[in-house]
């Protein structure tokens, strides 16, 4: 769904893994909103909630 040229950063975790940080991924979102490209934040969930 994403088009090719973009960027996707796997932020989130899986079962096992160690806990990521919110603020971890604030800061990741702002080194890359700092390049001044467009960023978006994809949460998980039912797809229908988020539009």
């Amino acid at each position: 769904m994403i088009p090719k040229r973009a960027k996707a950063v796997y932020v989130g975790r899986a079962v096992g893994d160690d806990y990521k940080h919110q603020d971890s991924t604030n800061d990741l979102m702002v080194k890359y909103a700092k390049t001044k490209r467009c960023i978006v934040r994809l949460k998980g969930g039912d797809p229908i909630m988020f539009g």
